[in-house]
């Protein structure tokens, strides 16, 4: 894991997103799901900034689940649902 917290777990999680998002020719306005799991939900509010850093209007739908532990020690990890449609849809 990195140091400096969920802080940084966040915002490099959502960073390794865009690429990954990218490369398979995506962009975040794609993203019709987020399921975040926390390992402690007061990390909430430092996992929303983030998420707002990322995502813009209209925002994809989310769900955050508080769990027990995640691997290697991981404070955070984030679960994406991207879709393009056929292009006739007017997200929003």
């Amino acid at each position: 894991m990195i140091p400096g917290g969920v802080n940084a777990e966040a915002s490099l999680i959502f960073e390794r997103l865009g690429v990954m998002l990218k490369k398979a020719g995506y962009h975040s306005s794609d993203v019709v799901k987020l399921t975040l799991y926390l390992t402690d939900l007061s990390f909430f509010q430092v996992v929303n900034e983030a998420c707002a850093t990322f995502f813009r209007e209209p925002y994809p739908a989310r769900v955050t689940v508080g769990v027990s532990a995640l691997p290697k020690g991981a404070s955070l990890e984030v679960d994406v649902i991207a879709w393009k449609g056929t292009g006739e849809e007017e997200r929003g």
